[in-house]
């Protein structure tokens, strides 16, 4: 749980694309491994991965209840 593991190029140290001829799986403390795919195989091509943000501790994110729009009124056509 205190470690990610992911597939790296091990030429360039960035994530592996489909690309890359050799592959190394590797493993981070969360928010230190690669972000940007390997620039030498193909990686410019690549969206980077997406992260869902993370609340503040203690804080949840507020999500609508089904049917209702963000300000709590009822969705047009309900």
């Amino acid at each position: 749980d205190t470690v990610v593991a992911v597939t790296i190029d091990p030429a360039t140290g960035q994530l592996a694309t489909q690309e890359c001829p050799t592959k190394k799986e590797e493993f981070y403390i969360p928010g230190t491994e690669p972000t940007e795919y390997c620039s030498k195989h193909g990686g410019e091509n690549v969206k980077p991965p997406s992260v869902p943000p993370t609340p503040p501790a203690g804080e949840e994110t507020p999500t609508p209840e089904a049917g209702k729009t963000p300000e709590g009124e009822a969705n047009p056509g309900d």
